[in-house]
Parts: C-alpha cells; sequence; structure tokens
C-alpha cells in the first residue's frame, strides 16, 4: 500500500467527525434518545465534513471519500456494489472499525464505555455486516500484538 494511501487514511481518521462541529452541542451531549431529526442532523456530519474538508482545497481531496464513506456498512456494498466491498474505500473500512471501538470503548453522557475486549467482540459479530472481514482481522491481528507487548 502506498505511503500517500497510508497517511490518507491516518488524516481521515483524525478528521472523520469533522462535521460534527455544524450539529449543536446539546445534541452530541444528550443523554437521553434522540428525536428522528436529531438522529438525521447526526447522521449528515458525513456529508458536513466533506464539504469543510473540500473547501480547504486539493490538499485532502483525498480524505473527503473516506469521511463521506465511514459510516457507511460494508454489507450495503456486497448488495449495491460489485460483491466485494469496493464501493467503500479501504480507508472508510478502516476508520469505520477503529471509530466503532472508539466510541465503544469511551462514555458517553447516555453510556459508561465497555472494557476493549467486549467492544472488540461486538465488532467481531458485526464482521461481514457492518464490518470489512479483511480490515476486522488486520484489527484482530494489531490488538493481539499490542496485547502481547503489555
Amino acid at each position: 500500500m502506498q505511503r500517500s494511501y497510508v497517511e490518507n487514511i491516518r488524516v481521515a481518521g483524525l478528521l472523520h467527525d469533522i462535521g460534527k462541529i455544524e450539529v449543536s452541542g446539546e445534541i452530541l451531549r444528550k443523554a437521553a434518545d434522540l428525536s428522528a431529526e436529531e438522529r438525521e442532523l447526526i447522521d449528515l456530519h458525513t456529508v458536513k465534513g466533506a464539504y469543510i474538508l473540500s473547501s480547504v482545497g486539493a490538499v485532502l481531496k483525498e480524505v473527503v471519500p473516506i469521511v463521506i464513506a465511514h459510516h457507511q456498512y460494508f454489507v450495503e456494498t456486497l448488495e449495491g456494489g460489485n460483491g466485494n466491498g469496493t464501493k467503500i474505500p479501504l480507508g472508510a473500512r478502516v476508520v469505520a472499525v477503529a471509530d466503532a471501538f472508539d466510541a465503544m470503548t469511551s462514555d458517553r453522557p447516555y453510556r459508561k464505555g465497555m472494557p476493549p475486549w467486549e467492544a472488540f467482540q461486538e465488532i467481531v459479530a458485526k464482521t461481514g455486516k457492518q464490518f470489512d472481514p479483511a480490515v476486522v482481522e488486520a484489527f484482530r491481528r494489531v490488538v493481539s500484538e499490542k496485547i502481547e507487548r503489555v
């Protein structure tokens, strides 16, 4: 994999939720269930983020497709694409796993974060549906290596 592509994934990982700056903090911190309208506003953060990053110019143009697609489910590519998950950029599939793991292990106003092992089990359970099996396997290898070093 080209170094620049890896760098684009890294940058997208850092900026993937930048569109949330256009969502009310009240909604983002809400401890109760979101209304349909509030959920729709949050769901639009990927498009808003892509718009913000596009306005920077060509320097982040390779990051934009990753940001737009980081919440798309892997199974959607199997149904709507060519059957091998390539409709969603690889970078977005990588960010999706990392973002989900971070979201599940982080405390939120409405719940406490879960232990890393439990979050990993949840990701594995959604492999092939929400997450790309190859990306989950790579994530598993990285997590296993880190555990072995501890």
